[in-house]
């Protein structure tokens, strides 16, 4: 058989059968199910390739035998090393748990010795905090039978910083009374603040009433060092105490001898810049001894007194001036002569309002005026054609000097709040706790006592904030809302009728200036005169809601009565003029040329 046709053979078969490279085909099983020839050279053929790679890799192993053998070696050699080591490591191991072990019997001993030293050292605390209140007891006792009121209140600080807990337990209560104070020392410690409290009240009172400047100090000063329930107390006598410094006045009625009555906005201003000026001095002093904001309680207690004294006098003023009844006065005014001018029309005669004795005196007074001043004629020969007009035209109503005066009252009462307000918002909402407390680490000046006697001091202050809540706490005042109603019950319809019938005189004592060109109209001047005044007393009240209102009303006016009368009378000018007839008689201009001169001959 040849052998070269038998691989080549070979190769073909195991193409053919393509055994699975794993070598499972060829199993033992598998070989003895084979049964044909071409399946056993196949088979053959595999194994046979299976073989050589076998071979080929016995080959390498045996290549690399001696790097293989030369690691065994070195293994070899750091073989006893690596059992020193060991054994060396389970020396070490079996030290390091023994000391381990001692380290932990140490330790328990330790925090066994450090809790009886805790409690050692708790017990002599609360031995020497007893101590300390047992002594501090005593001598506060002694302090107030001695009448030593700063060392009594040292002496209640000292029982007063001790841990209210501990005040309270039984050891304390066991061992601090005495006879002198059997009381638990809790109860006690109150009872003598108590006791403190009251004696420096009685004490600060009884100097306020003598106006003792060094008492009134020293026992200001002691307040807050008894804790906050006779820090509150301390508050309240001072408030009552400044109150007395503010100087009122008996009453705002009218004098009997005919002088003229004292003003209540003069009254309201002396109070407010009293209050002010307490609060500028006295705010420092009372922040530093009771803490940040304390002079806002003395502040609110201020206003109540506020709201006391301009209660009685704006009651008594009311009453005095009348103010109800000059309100129905002026609301019955018809404003006649205002409304026949807004009413007219163009048509000529008796029903045009120019022909109404209105016009008529209107036209008098300019015709009067216009030739007194044309031929320098004496003030006593038109005076009389002037009065007699006057006079025979004019409405029974309330006089407009006195509603003026009226007026003027109520919007300085409402400029005096409105400023002293601004400056409470300045002076509580502008230091913070941070200022406070680097104020507190300044070098400490010299403090002035409590005095009557105050010095009025420049402010340079941001402009008001609406954002404190100390402030909102000031602002609602009594006073405020009582301003706030004048304002919207009296004010505001005093100062439109005031201001209509001062319009309504300006059309009527309406001259031509006829020495200049163009033509001038004395209305202009007069009504933009009183507008301007209406407008700056409006603006001075300072209360947001009544200027908004007044605002509307004065447009309202001007539109109405004097926009619109200057415009019917302009209209009627032209038609008159086109009809040949003058303004104010319904007559030819000739005719009125020759009656002009007539008169003027006459009073020559």
């Amino acid at each position: 058989m040849n052998p070269t046709g038998t691989a080549a053979a070979a190769t073909t078969s195991a193409t053919a059968v393509a055994p699975d490279e794993s070598g499972s085909v060829y199993s033992r099983e598998h070989l003895a199910g084979l049964n044909s020839h071409l399946e056993l050279i196949s088979a053959l053929t595999h194994l046979e390739a299976v073989e050589y790679q076998v071979d080929q890799s016995l080959s390498k192993l045996l290549s690399s035998s001696d790097r293989i053998d030369s690691a065994l070696n070195t293994i070899g050699e750091i073989e006893p090393i690596i059992q020193d080591l060991s054994e060396d490591a389970s020396a070490l191991h079996e030290v390091v748990i023994e000391r381990a072990e001692v380290a932990e019997r140490i330790s328990s001993k330790v925090r066994v010795l450090d809790l009886e030293q805790s409690r050692v050292k708790n017990c002599i605390d609360r031995v020497q905090s007893a101590a300390e209140l047992k002594d501090a007891f005593n001598q506060l006792f002694q302090a107030i039978e001695y009448a030593d009121w700063e060392a009594a209140t040292r002496h209640a600080q000292r029982a007063n910083a001790i841990d209210r807990g501990f005040l309270t337990s039984q050891f304390v209560e066991a061992v601090v009374p005495t006879a002198n104070i059997p009381e638990p020392p809790a109860i006690a410690l109150e009872n003598l603040i108590i006791q403190l409290t009251e004696i420096f009240l009685k004490s600060f009172n009884a100097a306020a009433q003598v106006k003792d400047e060094a008492a009134t100090t020293r026992f200001f000063k002691l307040f807050p060092l008894l804790g906050p329930s006779a820090s509150e107390a301390g508050l309240g006598a001072y408030s009552d105490f400044v109150r007395t410094l503010i100087s009122v006045p008996s009453s705002i009625s009218r004098p009997t001898d005919g002088a003229k009555p004292p003003s209540i906005v003069t009254h309201l201003t002396s109070i407010v810049e009293q209050l002010a000026m307490i609060i500028d001095q006295h705010q420092s002093v009372v922040d530093k001894y009771y803490g940040p904001w304390s002079m806002v309680t003395v502040a609110l207690k201020l206003n109540n007194e506020l709201d006391r004294l301009m209660g009685k006098l704006i009651s008594t003023w009311e009453t005095d001036q009348q103010l109800s009844r000059k309100l129905i006065g002026v609301q019955r005014y018809s404003f006649a002569t205002q409304n026949q001018l807004l009413a007219s029309n163009n048509n000529t005669g008796s029903t045009n309002p120019l022909n109404s004795p209105a016009a008529l005196h209107s036209s008098l007074r300019s015709f009067a005026g216009n030739v007194q001043r044309t031929y320098n004629l004496p003030q006593s020969s038109v005076s009389s054609v002037n009065s007699t007009a006057v006079n025979s035209h004019e409405e029974d109503t309330e006089d407009p000097r006195e509603i003026d005066f009226l007026i003027a009252e109520l919007a300085g009462m409402s400029s005096r709040w409105q400023t002293y307000r601004r400056f409470l918002h300045i002076r509580f909402s502008e230091i913070e706790p941070d200022e406070v407390q680097e104020k507190s680490e300044q070098p400490e000046e010299p403090e002035l006592p409590l005095s009557p006697v105050i010095t009025q001091k420049e402010q340079h202050a941001p402009p008001p904030s609406h954002n404190i809540n100390h402030f909102e706490q000031l602002e609602k005042t009594e006073l405020s809302q009582k301003l706030g109603e004048l304002l919207e019950r009296f004010y505001l319809p005093l100062e439109t009728w005031y201001l209509r019938i001062n319009i309504e005189k300006a059309h009527s004592a309406d001259e031509m200036d006829l020495s200049g060109s163009p033509y001038l109209s004395s209305a202009l001047d007069d009504t933009f005169y009183m507008t301007k005044k209406v407008m700056l007393r409006l603006m001075g009240i300072g209360n947001l809601k009544s200027v908004r209102v007044g605002l509307l009303k004065i447009q309202e006016i001007i539109q109405r009565d004097f926009g619109g009368v200057m415009k019917k009378r302009l209209e009627n000018l032209s038609t008159n003029l086109s009809s040949g007839t003058s303004v104010g008689f319904g007559i030819k201009t000739s005719e009125e040329k020759e009656k002009r001169e007539k008169l003027v001959r006459n009073s020559s």
